[in-house]
């Protein structure tokens, strides 16, 4: 682990031995990239990159996790009140004419329209889960970064 008393540089880790042939640039520009989008500069980015702990590659951002995790659970109320609206056009599919074959094609419309529900019910469930995660492993990440801080000092 890297101790937090001494500052260690970007430049430094890239030729330390331990760091040596690993994809150091391509991590740095991909946490940069996505610090951008979650609206970090790039030199915060730069300074949790060379602060946080770097076991072989991994480099650990809770921060950035746990912000970027806020973003798809936006999704979720949309996904809901989309799949609500069209809940009842879809389900409930009246005949176009009084024969067998007209309220057969309603019937058929409306099975349709609750596998349909069925599915988006599903992958609410689904969204859900993949919501969780990020935000679970964020604050474990956090936990753990006190903890050791809190050893190390």
């Amino acid at each position: 682990m890297l101790s937090g008393k001494t500052p260690v540089s970007a430049t430094s880790l890239q030729h330390s031995d331990a760091i040596r042939n690993r994809p150091w640039p391509r991590i740095r520009t991909q946490a940069l990239n996505s610090a951008a989008a979650d609206g970090f500069s790039s030199s915060k980015v730069t300074d949790l990159l060379t602060r946080r702990l770097i076991v072989s590659f991994l480099v650990t951002l809770p921060d950035l996790l746990g912000t970027s995790a806020g973003r798809p659970a936006l999704i979720g109320p949309s996904m809901v009140s989309s799949n609500a609206a069209a809940e009842p056009p879809t389900t409930q599919v009246a005949p176009t004419a009084a024969e067998w074959f007209s309220a057969l094609r309603g019937a058929h419309s409306a099975s349709h329209g609750l596998a349909d529900q069925t599915v988006a019910s599903l992958a609410n469930q689904i969204h859900e889960s993949f919501v969780g995660a990020p935000a679970a492993g964020a604050a474990d990440y956090a936990i753990t970064e006190n903890l050791d801080a809190a050893v190390t000092r």
